[in-house]
C-alpha cells in the first residue's frame, strides 16, 4: 500500500510542473502491472484530495462576490472618556463649562470583495489571497455610558450641551475609524478572518483533504510623483 502511495504522490510531483505550465491538474502516472486497476483508483482518488482545492479556487472566489460583496472581518469596540469645554457669549456676559462623556464606540471592519483587486491565485506552495486594505464598512455606533459637569457656566444648559454632543461623536468616530482600519492591530485582525473565511469554504467540498498556506497580499502603494522645479 505505501509503495503504491508512494508511486503515484511521485508521478504528481512529477507532474507538477507541468501543471503550472498548462494551468490544470497534471495526468496521473500509469498504474504499475502489479497493482489491480481497483486498488490504483482507490489510492488515486485519495490523493487527489490533496490537490482538489486548485480546482475549486475560481468557484469560492465566485461565491465570496456574490454572497459577501463586502465581508466584515473584525468588530472593535473601545471605551472613551471625552471632554468638552464650552463657552457661551450672551449680552456681553462670557461663561465657560466643562462636561465630561464616557461612551463606547463600536466599528465593523473588512473588505470589499466586488473590485478588481480581489483574487485567489494558487502558486506552487500556497494560495495567495489578493485584495484592497481593509476599511471601516459601516457606521461606528455609539453607546452612551455616563457623564460629568466638571464646569459650570450660568448661561449654558449642560444637559442639551451634553446631548448635542452625543449626536455629533457618530460623525467624530467615522473620521477615527477610518484611521483605525490602518492600525496593525485591525489588519492582522482582518486577514485572520479572511483566511478563515477562504478556509471554510473550500474545506465544505468534502472531496478537499488538505488545504495549503494562505496568506493576503495587498496592492503595492503607488508611487509618489516627484515634481521637477
Amino acid at each position: 500500500m505505501a509503495k503504491i502511495f508512494f508511486f503515484i504522490l511521485s508521478g504528481f510531483l512529477g507532474f507538477g510542473s507541468a501543471w503550472y505550465a498548462a494551468n490544470k491538474e497534471p495526468a496521473a502516472p500509469a498504474a504499475p502491472p502489479s497493482v489491480s486497476k481497483e486498488e490504483y483508483d482507490r489510492v488515486l482518488k485519495e490523493l487527489w484530495g490533496f490537490t482538489a482545492y486548485r480546482s475549486l479556487v475560481a468557484q469560492t472566489k465566485q461565491s465570496l462576490v456574490a454572497a459577501d460583496a463586502k465581508l466584515i472581518t473584525a468588530q472593535v469596540e473601545r471605551e472613551y472618556r471625552h471632554v468638552e469645554y464650552i463657552t457661551r457669549s450672551k449680552f456681553g456676559w462670557t461663561s465657560d463649562a466643562t462636561i465630561e462623556v464616557t461612551y463606547d464606540a463600536k466599528y465593523a471592519f473588512g473588505y470589499i470583495l466586488g473590485t478588481k483587486e480581489f483574487d485567489l491565485e494558487v502558486t506552487a506552495t500556497e494560495l495567495i489571497v489578493r485584495i484592497g486594505r481593509p476599511v471601516l464598512l459601516l457606521d461606528p455606533s455609539v453607546r452612551y455610558k455616563s457623564d460629568r459637569i466638571l464646569n459650570t457656566g450660568l448661561i449654558i444648559d449642560t444637559k442639551q450641551a451634553t446631548i448635542d454632543l452625543m449626536k455629533r461623536l457618530p460623525a467624530d468616530e467615522a473620521v477615527r475609524g477610518k484611521k483605525l482600519a490602518a492600525a496593525p492591530e485591525v489588519v492582522a485582525m482582518c486577514e485572520q478572518k479572511l483566511i478563515e473565511h477562504v478556509r471554510t469554504l473550500l474545506s465544505k467540498h468534502p472531496e478537499v483533504k488538505h488545504l495549503p498556506p494562505m496568506r493576503v497580499v495587498y496592492p503595492a502603494a503607488p508611487a509618489a510623483v516627484v515634481k521637477s522645479m
